[in-house]
């Protein structure tokens, strides 16, 4: 039997334990699919999107570490950070990571917290030359025999925050060569991408296959570049001939409202009688825009709606009568903006622990009252202002999903230092969609939201 027995404490340091860093990269395919670069031994084709996961565990297994890890390319490129999720886990894409063809190193760099250390990662892979998304278009593809036609051509890389391919095309009709090589220009009837334009006669009557083939440059390879011929018909003149024109009001619109186009149908030759039949509007595609409209003492008028952003190149195309051969008008150009959504950012608390994970959340509304338009999808960045310092980016870009009520939405889980936080979102318009079409959404910043973490 004891009794009276002294106690007395111990102060017990226990060490951070090392930390397993398991890093893996992903590439986006032209589908969507995702793929570990591994499985193309570590090469990926130049603009195809890139994403990477990671996962930390201490040597034992136990306990989930905190933190977040950074991402740097070949030591120099700070590309972003990705914060750890329940589960010591996280997993973020970067559209904006398109190193040139050549060879790399990406850097995964965990913070480590207090029971964990730092950990680091490389990882080498290769970029070849990407292939260039080609699309060729012609205005209007059916036409009278002598009647020019406007030929369109548009190179882009996979994903839209890759560089613009350069260089020459030349193209090629039923095979025999038609033109070029001609230069590409870096923005027109397709936006800011490579393209060109060229007026082609193709006087004789039939089937005209309209192809192309591309130069190739340091980013991009050479040859057909994913090309879809344009069959261009060109049918002989029945009788004389008339002239069209048409005018646009107002000639640029924001996405959802609409043009007003009014057609004129005379004759070349002077005295000769009214043009009667019909005429459509028909645009860069091919395809007419609406139904056929009837002249009523040579004129026509009608309202198009759009409801996608960009330069739309149309023409009319005046189907002909017992006096007069079938006829299309010069291109004109109406231009589709962008339309601005509401960014709103919440917080699960306006003050939190710094030892505990919070959550953010951003929604991105459109117009959902019209069945019309696209939600606005695409990718979000938050960023950080602690104790009015420098702001500085969470994470990197990460993707919209669709939450209740069918608006686009994105919670992150985040780790606040002590101290005020001054926080808000970014919204990147949909052009930050690896595949955009169409791109409708223009970039906006949410409101700020201040959280105290203690």
């Amino acid at each position: 039997m004891f009794s009276g027995s002294n106690s007395s404490s111990v102060d017990i340091h226990v060490s951070p334990e090392q930390s397993v860093l398991s890093p893996v990269v992903y590439f986006i395919g032209p589908q969507g699919d995702v793929f570990p670069i591994s499985v193309n031994h570590n090469t990926v084709e130049y603009g195809l999107p890139l994403g990477i996961e990671i996962d930390v565990k201490g040597k034992s297994g136990v306990g989930d570490p905190t933190g977040t890890a950074s991402i740097t390319i070949d030591d120099v490129t700070d590309v972003g950070r990705i914060p750890l999720a329940q589960g010591a886990s996280g997993f973020s894409g970067f559209p904006q990571l398109n190193p040139l063809p050549g060879k790399h190193r990406l850097t995964i760099s965990y913070s480590g917290d207090n029971s964990f250390l730092p950990a680091v990662q490389q990882i080498p892979f290769s970029v070849d030359k990407g292939i260039a998304l080609s699309n060729i278009s012609v205005v209007p593809a059916v036409v009278t025999e002598g009647t020019p036609v406007e030929i369109y051509v548009g190179l882009a890389p996979v994903s839209n925050t890759a560089m613009n391919p350069t260089g020459t095309v030349d193209l090629w009709d039923n095979g025999q060569h038609l033109a070029g090589p001609l230069q590409l220009v870096q923005y027109g009837i397709f936006g800011a991408t490579a393209q060109v334009a060229y007026e082609a006669h193709l006087s004789a009557a039939g089937f005209h296959t309209i192809s192309l083939t591309y130069s190739g440059d340091s980013n991009f390879g050479a040859g057909l570049s994913f090309s879809h011929p344009f069959t261009v018909t060109v049918n002989p003149a029945t009788g004389a001939l008339a002239r069209v024109t048409f005018e646009q009001k107002p000639s640029a619109v924001t996405v959802g409202q609409a043009v007003n186009y009014v057609m004129t149908v005379r004759p070349v030759k002077a005295n000769g009688p009214l043009p009667t039949g019909t005429v459509t509007l028909i645009s860069l595609d091919g395809f007419t825009q609406s139904p056929p409209v009837p002249l009523i003492n040579g004129n026509a008028t009608f309202t198009q709606p759009y409801y996608a952003t960009g330069d739309f190149l149309n023409a009319v195309s005046y189907s002909g009568d017992s006096n007069y051969s079938a006829a299309d008008s010069p291109s004109l150009f109406t231009l589709v903006k962008q339309l601005v959504p509401t960014v709103h950012l919440t917080t699960a608390s306006a003050v939190v622990s710094d030892s505990i994970p919070t959550s953010i959340t951003v929604q991105v509304v459109g117009q959902p009252k019209n069945p019309n338009l696209e939600v606005p999808l695409g990718a979000v960045r938050f960023f950080d202002s602690v104790n009015g310092g420098r702001e500085h980016g969470l994470g990197g870009p990460q993707y919209l999903t669709i939450g209740n009520g069918g608006n686009a939405i994105y919670t992150m889980p985040v780790l606040l230092a002590k101290g005020m936080h001054i926080i808000r979102a970014q919204y990147l318009g949909t052009q930050s969609l690896p595949y955009t079409d169409p791109n409708d959404w223009a970039p906006a910043s949410s409101n700020e939201v201040t959280v105290m973490a203690k």
